[in-house]
């Protein structure tokens, strides 16, 4: 860690076990993981005086049922992964404070694009639900699909990323890194069966620690990067099945 800190002029640290389901089956593993691997960045990040973009999850804002949120809002994790990355955000507030450091972090909503993985027990609902299709198996849906997500498309993700350490973003509190699509799960299905009509759904249970609303007001990122406008979602989600298309060639 001290040799690639060395080496670097800044650090983005998006590195964390993720998922919901798998923190709460192996709670220790996912604190050790993001938490302690945490530490090591920021105590790398103090010994050499480096500038650190830290990714959380708006998993912290948990069973807060306000929607939209602001970076103001109440936080109530539901889970061993929210509770991990809210522990993350402490320890980045507590370095900068302590040692004067650089250290911003961005709470992501369910962010989507090309490349993310399909075929993992802990896959993300877009890139999982392609792959369904795209192999004729039902799309699954926990609960009553009412809950909703603010989805943002990776590209987004990257330009605030990259602008913010140009442009010397140093805010000791989080911001959130979404731009208040409120879409719930029925209407992600609906947006998919636009792109390709034909296949089947099932409807299963909800699932133990899923957060139901998920959406930030994108009121301060929008303040803070007022000239990245967010490519649509049905544009985005478009772009993003024809890549898992290219892949699911023969």
């Amino acid at each position: 860690m001290n040799n690639f800190f060395e080496q670097n002029d800044y650090v983005f640290h998006l590195a964390a076990l993720g998922s919901v389901p798998r923190s709460i089956e192996t709670p220790v593993e996912v604190f050790n993981s993001n938490v302690i691997g945490t530490l090591n960045v920021l105590e790398s990040a103090r010994n050499f005086k480096k500038s650190v973009v830290m990714a959380s999850s708006s998993s912290v804002y948990g069973g807060n049922t306000k929607i939209p949120k602001s970076e103001l809002d109440w936080l109530n994790p539901l889970s061993p992964y929210a509770s991990s990355k809210l522990s993350c955000e402490g320890m980045f507030s507590a370095w900068a404070q302590s040692y004067d450091l650089n250290l911003t972090v961005y709470r992501l909503f369910n962010v989507f694009g090309p490349k993310q993985k399909t075929d993992g027990p802990y896959s993300a609902v877009i890139p999982k639900w392609a792959s369904k299709i795209m192999h004729n198996e039902p799309v699954e849906i926990f609960g009553d699909g009412l809950q909703k997500r603010d989805f943002t498309y990776v590209g987004d993700v990257v330009r605030v990323l990259i602008k913010g350490l140009e442009e010397g973003i140093n805010r000791r509190a989080p911001i959130n890194l979404a731009f208040g699509n409120q879409i719930s799960v029925n209407d992600l299905l609906m947006y998919f069966k636009q792109i390709q009509p034909d296949f089947q759904v099932k409807y299963n249970k909800p699932r133990n620690g899923d957060v139901l609303y998920s959406a930030s007001d994108g009121l301060l990122i929008s303040n803070l990067f007022p000239d990245v406008q967010p490519q649509s979602f049905f544009e985005s989600l478009k772009l993003t099945w024809s890549w898992y298309l290219t892949q699911n060639q023969p």
